[in-house]
């Protein structure tokens, strides 16, 4: 796992504005060969529609630097885990990695989830001061379908009532954008 433009945790966008911080590459990512993979990838591509739809430009998955902030494949049936623990994510030589790929990201750096979000303080000072630092949840079904929305038994499909929890999700980036 080279740290150069492209490898399982980590893509560097075609321009330096924003960046998206997940928790660890899983099984879909090894075999995918690319960060933010299956379910995730396909939340983050419909939440990147949605800020191109308010008027943000800059939010193709070409355009933004994707990393996670541990490098390391882990899940269940292999490793015996889904996470990395927080000790191994503010491992100086972790942090200094996550440092290099997000020093030159100049309007915002978006952490989806509490793993991601534990490396914040760590990493802040490593980071251009102007950058926003946005933290929402992870684009996972599993935490998605935490967000409650108004009439939500009324809608049928569960595509639409995770597009629905998605638009809700990139309200919030829009906000601490603005």
């Amino acid at each position: 796992m080279k740290n150069n433009n492209k490898s399982i945790y980590y893509q560097k966008g075609e321009k330096n504005k924003y960046a998206f911080v997940f928790s660890c590459p899983g099984k879909t990512e090894r075999c995918k060969n690319k960060p933010a993979s299956g379910q995730t990838g396909k939340n983050l591509e419909i939440v990147l529609i949605y800020l191109r739809e308010s008027g943000f430009h800059g939010f193709t998955r070409e355009d933004i630097t994707i990393t996670n902030v541990w490098p390391n494949v882990e899940f269940k049936n292999e490793t015996k885990r889904t996470e990395a623990s927080f000790k191994e994510i503010v491992n100086p030589e972790n942090i200094n990695r996550l440092i290099k790929e997000l020093e030159n990201v100049e309007d915002a750096i978006i952490f989806c989830g509490e793993k991601a979000q534990s490396a914040i303080e760590s990493i802040r000072n490593g980071l251009k001061k102007s950058v926003k630092i946005i933290k929402i949840r992870h684009l996972s079904l599993q935490s998605i379908n935490n967000i409650k929305i108004p009439n939500d038994t009324n809608i049928k499909l569960s595509k639409e009532r995770n597009e629905k929890r998605l638009k809700k999700v990139t309200e919030i980036i829009l906000n601490d954008l603005q």
